[in-house]
């Protein structure tokens, strides 16, 4: 999946903004019937590999067309994060979806593109 493109950032710089999600998800499907938090930790990368501190992971509830919709009227779009978190010094974060769902995990960094990645059950 490719990220939007940033006005000022290099090619390179938008091109590889490496996600390496791993996602407890399916696993936590069984906990998701007592509407307990699902862990959710990645590692952002650059495209040598090497780790990106300070990397900002953003967890967003995906929106039908209605509630989207609804949030444009009343001017909230688009809507906070429902959770929020920054990378260690070796890359790696730790972020709770509040209920088991569909969400979309946004990582961005200083001076390179935000990905966005899709997260289903």
């Amino acid at each position: 999946m490719r990220g939007k493109r940033t006005p000022g950032v290099s090619r390179r710089a938008a091109a590889w903004l490496a996600i390496a999600c791993t996602a407890g998800f399916a696993a936590a499907l069984a906990s998701a019937a007592a509407a307990q938090p699902i862990a959710l930790h990645g590692r952002v990368e650059d495209d040598a590999k090497r780790p990106i501190a300070g990397a900002t992971a953003r967890l967003y509830p995906v929106l039908g067309a209605r509630r989207a919709g609804e949030l444009h009227l009343a001017g909230a779009y688009p809507p906070p994060p429902a959770v929020e978190a920054k990378s260690a010094a070796d890359g790696s974060f730790r972020l709770e979806a509040p209920v088991a769902g569909h969400w979309r995990l946004v990582v961005g960094a200083a001076g390179r593109a935000e990905r966005d990645v899709s997260l289903t059950p």
